[in-house]
């Protein structure tokens, strides 16, 4: 048995060895030709991480729209709240805009459709945020199935960040959520006491 597994390590250890003397004769190659090539990232990912772009600038965009329904209703607490979560929903377009610089690939600046920014009820508005967070989630959890299946492991180590940000993301929008479920048959002062709670978010 002894001489069995010494055998096998030497096997592994000559076959690490070609493989590494492979790979210094691709270098040779490469700095002889005077040109060292980065692996590109592949097509389908790069199509995927622009798509995560859009999408976080649309959630700005979404937010941006439903803070202006708030202050015109005259809640300016929900207004504010709404305005950072724009805010911050910014930052997270930008951490795949540097992600994709940093890899060297091509950015494509999407073209944004203008939000929505009339709502039935505050409830209506955050049902649609929810939705939306809910529908972000699935769309970074397939990046990421997608990044493991083209071994694109960079990518998906970056991608979970983000998978594990969506669920803080969930419970904010659905804690709001279940307390205007909450107050929506009560005296309209809740829905102001609440106002000035939000209001109080800092980013």
């Amino acid at each position: 048995m002894r001489h069995i597994i010494t055998a096998t390590i030497a096997t592994a250890i000559a076959f690490t060895g070609n493989t590494f003397a492979q790979d210094s004769i691709q270098q040779e190659e490469l700095i002889s030709k005077g040109k060292i090539v980065r692996p590109v990232m592949q097509d389908e990912m790069v199509n995927a991480l622009n798509h995560q772009f859009k999408i976080e600038m649309d959630s700005a965009y979404l937010y941006l729209g439903i803070s202006t329904y708030f202050a015109e209703q005259g809640l300016d607490g929900f207004a504010h709240w709404l305005t950072l979560h724009a805010k911050e929903e910014l930052e997270h377009a930008m951490k795949v805009y540097n992600f994709l610089l940093d890899r060297g690939v091509d950015i494509v600046l999407p073209i944004l459709e203008a939000p929505k920014t009339s709502w039935e009820s505050p409830i209506d508005a955050f049902e649609q945020a929810l939705s939306h967070e809910i529908y972000v989630s699935q769309t970074v959890k397939n990046e990421y199935a997608l990044s493991q299946s083209l071994q694109e492991y960079d990518a998906g180590e970056f991608i979970l960040w983000f998978i594990r940000e969506q669920v803080e993301e969930e419970n904010l929008f659905e804690s709001v959520l279940n307390r205007l479920y909450f107050i929506q048959d009560a005296h309209p002062a809740a829905l102001m006491f609440l106002d000035i709670e939000m209001g109080k978010r800092e980013l």
